[in-house]
């Protein structure tokens, strides 16, 4: 049988090549995960991310600057812009609030009204109505009830009298004198805002002080 020698001539240059890579592959490992942690410090060059989850506290534009959430490229003209709709779940406390559109409010029915604070609004499904709570409790927006109150006058002399309402801001909304039986004079009041004037009565012969009666009723919100 015939023997086959086989000669190899490296090179020195070849063999500082080669080796290094040898010696990396001899020491590779396979990998047990295809994930990729990367550690980096704030601040990190900026970039556009397609996702990102914080986990605890997080500052968007600490110093200046501001946020825009679905604005395009475009530059919000306020610290936080938001192009689309905007859920909050829990109360949302704002100095002023400017709408360019409709503003609605939460709706509840008569008999299952919301718990109300000063300034509170909700809109009654069963009235159809706006209400506002205020004074203790809650009132149509621009409908409040009318309250009156009635003044009554035995049976006396009326001359030169009248009658105010006592309430502010009511007015008298009725007024008239009423003759005693045996009486035959005539009397016509006048009303001025919250006052009644009975003057102009008089008494006949014979009754000076028991001859006429009034009645005044003054209402108001």
């Amino acid at each position: 049988m015939a023997e086959l020698d086989i000669h190899l001539r490296v090179s020195p240059g070849f063999l500082r090549l080669v080796l290094p890579c040898l010696l990396l592959a001899a020491a590779a490992t396979e990998l047990s995960s295809e994930s990729v942690t990367l550690s980096t410090y704030y601040p990190a060059p900026s970039g556009i991310y397609t996702r990102m989850i914080t986990t605890e506290q997080t500052l968007l534009a600490r110093d200046s600057g501001s946020v825009g959430i679905r604005t395009g490229s475009a530059v919000p003209a306020h610290v936080l812009e938001v192009g689309g709709d905007a859920y909050v779940a829990g109360p949302l406390a704002a100095q002023t609030l400017t709408s360019s559109g409709t503003v609605t409010v939460g709706q509840f029915s008569t008999v299952n009204q919301p718990a109300g604070s000063a300034g509170a609004l909700y809109f009654d499904a069963t009235t159809d109505h706006l209400m506002a709570y205020g004074a203790g409790g809650w009132s149509e927006v621009g409908h409040s009830a009318l309250k009156t109150e009635v003044y009554n006058t035995a049976y006396g002399s009326v001359v030169g009298q009248s009658v105010t309402c006592a309430v502010p801001g009511h007015v008298v909304i009725f007024c008239q004198t009423i003759e005693a039986p045996s009486g035959g004079s005539t009397c016509i009041p006048a009303i001025s805002g919250n006052t009644c004037q009975l003057g102009g009565c008089s008494n006949p012969p014979g009754y000076p002080s028991q001859h006429w009666s009034s009645q005044v009723v003054c209402a108001g919100f």
